[in-house]
């Protein structure tokens, strides 16, 4: 059987499987956080290679650009795994724009995971096969379902990426609140998370949210953390976009896991802190108020609630643990007072929160992105899920019901630079007194 498996080919994947184990250990070094990436790429190349084997079986008669062509496109991540480490070695990931990081992850993953879907579909043809007691013929239709399967998930991909991520809706909840003073009844918070800034192909969705949050009229604006994804550099050109937001009392905010610019190796420890100290005093730049295990005091009349901000902590390893609730409040007199905290991670608020302190009875998260991914029946629904998550999105309670976490699915994207589903959002979101 003359197939486009014949020994030199083979010998070709061979090869290419070998700069596939290297530039995955590459990478790896390149993205230190992501110790499992070589793994994952290999696997990737195990399944181009079986998918490749397979398709080659459809077209036995197929010219010589036909086979070359389909390798190319069959062995596509691989390639560009190879290419991508290539790159990395004479020009740091640390370097390159936002806009190449960004076309870098898409590329990548649309690659990927529709190729992960061929395999798996395929994989259950060749088990019917071998299992069959007859050894029946594979079944070249299922071949073809899984190819136009797996051509529809690429679709879908695509459209997250151009179409759903840009989408931002405005979406609305009532909080009611024990012993909240009368004079902050009906008080309007507008919460974003997540910008990761350095996602964005041009400055316009950002725009569009500066003006969706503007258009709200807010009390008082929380960003839960995640204003980048690497660092710093991200942020060039939107110190004029983002001073835009306007409230009666301010913009506060705290810091995400991935501000700290824990994502890429640096030359030294001393380019990571001062990244950080940039980032810092962007926010400064901005009319921002970074609380970082900090609070302040915000008053009507003679009634006041504090607002307090943690610094990240993340219950897996890889995330820093720097929060200090006890730290800030310190400074602050919180008999009696209704404390907002603003924390990026929420499951500080399952750690150190929850059923701990009686006097924080609403905490604001983000970091979740709602996976990133949603499914609703109407356009107030909730996401479905929900409930498949710990934390993914919306409103928890404790079981007494005195103390709530609101998580917000945010704005920007982490790996797939994309939405499924349901897109970004701010939260408007209306405090009133515990009826």
């Amino acid at each position: 059987m003359k197939l486009i498996n014949t020994t030199p080919n083979l010998i070709f994947k061979y090869i290419l499987g070998i700069l596939v184990l290297f530039a995955s250990f590459i990478m790896a070094m390149s993205f230190p956080k992501y110790s499992s990436m070589p793994y994952m790429l290999i696997v990737v190349y195990f399944v181009e290679f079986y998918t490749c084997y397979i398709l080659s079986q459809m077209s036995e008669k197929a010219g010589l650009c036909r086979k070359v062509i389909r390798v190319i496109l069959s062995m596509g991540a691989s390639f560009f795994v190879v290419i991508s480490a290539a790159v990395l070695c004479f020009y740091s990931y640390v370097y390159w724009s936002p806009l190449m990081q960004s076309i870098f992850v898409a590329i990548l993953i649309v690659l990927i995971i529709p190729k992960m879907l061929l395999g798996i579909f395929l994989l259950i043809n060749d088990s019917i096969y071998f299992l069959s007691r007859k050894r029946i013929k594979r079944i070249n239709v299922w071949t073809k379902i899984s190819l136009g399967l797996s051509a529809m998930a690429l679709f879908i991909l695509l459209y997250g990426i151009f179409f759903t991520r840009h989408h931002i809706e405005a979406a609305h909840k009532e909080i009611y609140v024990p012993n909240l003073p009368k004079e902050f009844d009906k008080l309007k918070i507008v919460q974003f998370s997540d910008l990761h800034l350095g996602g964005w192909y041009s400055e316009a969705t950002v725009q569009k949210t500066v003006a969706l949050i503007n258009a709200q009229n807010p009390d008082i604006v929380f960003f839960t953390g995640d204003l980048v994804t690497l660092s710093t550099k991200e942020t060039e050109g939107y110190d004029t976009i983002l001073s835009k937001i306007k409230s009666k009392f301010g913009v506060y905010s705290v810091l995400g896991n991935h501000d700290y610019g824990g994502y890429i190796q640096w030359a030294s420890h001393s380019a990571r802190d001062m990244n950080l100290h940039e980032l810092m005093g962007f926010q400064e730049r901005i009319g921002w108020k970074l609380l970082m295990n900090q609070s302040v005091e915000i008053k009507i009349d003679t009634s006041r609630i504090i607002i307090s901000g943690v610094e990240n902590w993340g219950d897996a390893s890889r995330f820093p643990k720097l929060a200090d609730i006890n730290k800030a409040l310190s400074k602050m007199d919180v008999n009696g007072t209704i404390v907002l905290l603003l924390s990026h991670d929420p499951t500080y608020w399952n750690y150190a929160i929850r059923d701990k302190h009686p006097e924080i009875p609403v905490t604001f998260s983000g970091h979740t992105h709602g996976m990133q991914v949603g499914i609703r029946f109407s356009k107030n629904g909730e996401n479905i899920l929900k409930n498949c998550f710990p934390y993914l999105e919306g409103l928890y309670q404790n079981r007494k019901k005195t103390q709530q976490l609101f998580i917000n699915r945010g704005i920007g994207s982490v790996g797939y630079p994309g939405r499924l589903g349901l897109g970004p959002e701010i939260s408007v979101i209306t405090l009133h007194v515990n009826p």
